[in-house]
């Protein structure tokens, strides 16, 4: 079996006996890194003008990178704000993010702090768009509160402060307070921020109201895409006949939205108008370009309208249909189905106790990666090649061979961490084709694996050759049991099953420590700072510093101990996995709107599109991670109908 192959090595590399590898040509990340030492360096001792200077006398591609610019933006928060303000904007607007993005966010809210307290209201409004964009509703309500009793206030920034205090109202469930800034404006932002409240109020003919007065204002393309709106409220908040009264009013949103069938059969689901939702999923199977997923939906959702109707041998073969389709999240539903109707076993027993128990550490040697280097083994179909620090990589022009030649070398001198993070840091250091042999590529991803950079090792790993082609590869592949100890942990601790946290770390930042998101949640388990603020509060422990989420340990025990408090609250993992990604109050408020509803329903109807797919995408892997160790998984049933949150839910 999988866990019966014996490791080949678990211990990070040593350094080097003889004499330490020629040194490369510098990589880009390299001679970034030497400089922005160098610059710490001259800043720890004081010599501020010279930091300056030696900055602004590096090359572009050096100025140009987010750590150097955040040094150079703190050393002219000082002398001359505003120039800093332009630095912390130009690195705050990157794409790439990570920690230096982290570090330069903290240095533009001290900034703003600072210029706000001294009387600057740009500062002062700035500071609150930044508190809001990082959920940190409170904070920011309390500071608008008092911006707006200032008379001195300017009226530009006195409306704009006052559109953000009813967005931050609507977002604590102050309904009130946000009806009373919006309902009475007619223009369109206005009129979308009112849209948007009625559906958390359950207010889907309201909010399909106030998003047609939005579309009224509007011509042409922009016009049709408005009406796609109201068409998706008017669906997801099961209104059907609503919904067909748009369609016949405006035909052109059959062409512009091709699964208007599918949207449709979900309102009448919704309404519990089963016969009606059947017909458009036999139709929405035949329509042309439904394949794939999409087939699969109809098909799935085709079972339930015949299985609600009590026609089950029908609904089985919906089932078997959308069950034989390519893997995946309605697969997996079809199946669930399949085994309830005629009354097989939905999965293995103890599913979490028994993963746990293939999970743990045998020796605790090289931090918890004993079970990656198992994976890794298997995925190599033998053993690890000796990992010797003296290997010398395929040369070559390009910053991806010099990377690789670098990591080497820092290997040979007994410092992984740089070595990886001359990989990590350098977009082409993952080879393709034929750049790096089997061996270098094996290496590299132990090396990887060895600094707890499982996404990394992943990457590298995913270049190999498959050993037989045109063989399924083993679904674990793609699975990694990575962060073991932590996992386990949380498991003892909070009850959070291992599959489950497993697959909420590989859907959240498919294991990179360092990920950032739009929305400022930070490492594995993507934690905004405010949230685990909150957990520490409710721990009793020190609030972290906002770097320490970058942590895995810290992390991932964050994580899911917020993850237990939405387990216990809604009582099953879809509407807590929908909690988590779309917050506890919007999906509670939803619930509400829309109990009763069956839950696979529901997760269709949630108005956060990115919410409904991280909720398959995670139910999806949890199963995935169960199947690919215990050869099979626990079949999700999603039939049951949603109701209110048990207990309150975290405030968070």
């Amino acid at each position: 079996t999988f866990f019966d192959v014996p490791p080949a090595m678990a211990s990070p590399y040593p350094p080097s006996a003889g004499a330490a590898s020629p040194a490369p040509a510098p990589t880009l990340y390299g001679r970034r890194i030497e400089a922005y030492d160098k610059a710490v360096g001259l800043i720890r001792e004081e010599r501020y003008s010279e930091a300056l200077a030696f900055i602004r006398s590096g090359s572009k591609d050096i100025r140009g990178w987010d750590g150097i610019m955040s040094l150079e933006a703190a050393l002219l928060s000082q002398e001359d704000p505003q120039a800093a303000l332009l630095l912390y904007d130009k690195i705050l607007a990157s794409e790439s993010r990570g920690r230096h993005w982290a570090r330069a966010l903290a240095g533009y809210k001290f900034l703003l702090e600072a210029l706000a307290d001294q009387g600057d209201h740009a500062a002062l409004f700035r500071l609150v768009k930044c508190l809001s964009f990082e959920w940190r509703n409170r904070e920011a309500r309390d500071m608008v509160s008092r911006a707006l009793e200032d008379p001195l206030f300017p009226d530009p920034l006195r409306e704009e402060l006052s559109r953000l205090a009813a967005v931050l109202a609507m977002r604590h469930g102050d309904f009130a307070a946000a009806e009373g800034h919006f309902a009475p404006r007619a223009d369109r932002s206005s009129l979308r921020w009112l849209s948007t409240l009625r559906v958390r109020q359950g207010d889907y003919k309201g909010a399909a109201a106030a998003r047609r007065s939005a579309a009224d204002t509007l011509k042409g393309a922009a016009r049709t895409r408005e009406h796609q709106r109201v068409l998706e409220i008017l669906t997801k908040g099961g209104l059907p006949s609503d919904a067909l009264a748009l369609l016949e009013e405006f035909p052109e949103l059959a062409e512009t939205v091709p699964a208007w069938r599918y949207f449709l059969g979900i309102a009448h689901l919704s309404a519990r108008e089963p016969d009606k939702a059947l017909e458009l999923f036999e139709a929405e199977e035949t329509a042309r370009g439904a394949k794939g997923e999409r087939l699969q939906r109809a098909s799935y959702f085709k079972g339930r309208a015949l299985e609600m109707l009590l026609r089950h041998p029908e609904a089985a073969k919906a089932y078997e249909a959308a069950a034989a389709g390519p893997y995946g999240y309605y697969g997996l539903l079809a199946k669930g189905r399949l085994a309830t109707l005629h009354d097989l076993p939905r999965g293995p027993a103890a599913p979490a106790a028994r993963l746990a128990a293939l999970l743990e550490t045998p020796t605790g040697a090289d931090r918890d990666s004993m079970a990656y280097y198992l994976w890794i083994s298997e995925r190599l179909q033998g053993p690890l090649p000796e990992r010797a620090a003296d290997f010398r990589p395929r040369g070559g022009p390009g910053e991806g061979p010099r990377a690789r030649a670098a990591a080497f070398r820092h290997i040979s001198m007994g410092d992984g961490g740089r070595a990886v993070a001359e990989l990590k840091h350098t977009p082409q250091a993952v080879p393709q084709g034929a750049e790096s042999s089997a061996d270098e590529l094996m290496l590299l991803a132990g090396l990887a694996a060895d600094e707890g950079e499982y996404g990394l090792a992943a990457r590298f790993l995913g270049r190999l050759p498959d050993p037989e082609k045109g063989r399924e590869p083993p679904r674990r592949w793609n699975y990694p049991p990575a962060h073991a100890r932590e996992v386990l942990t949380a498991w003892r601790g909070r009850g959070v099953p291992p599959q489950v946290t497993l697959a909420v770390i590989r859907t959240e930042s498919a294991f990179n420590p360092d990920a950032v998101s739009a929305s400022n949640a930070r490492g594995l388990m993507q934690l905004l700072p405010s949230t685990a603020e909150r957990i520490a509060q409710g721990l009793g422990e020190k609030t972290p510093r906002e770097e320490d989420l970058f942590e895995p340990s810290l992390n991932i025990r964050y994580g899911t101990e917020y993850l237990a408090a939405l387990l216990e609250s809604f009582g099953s993992l879809p509407l807590a996995l929908a909690a988590y990604n779309g917050g506890p109050f919007n999906i509670a408020a939803l619930v509400r709107a829309r109990e009763g509803v069956p839950a696979d329903v529901f997760v269709e109807c949630l108005p956060f599109a990115e919410t409904s797919a991280y909720v398959r995408r995670a139910v999806e892997s949890a199963y995935s991670y169960e199947a690919a160790y215990l050869g099979g998984g626990s079949l999700p049933d999603l039939t049951f109908p949603v109701a209110r949150p048990r207990t309150p839910p975290p405030d968070f």
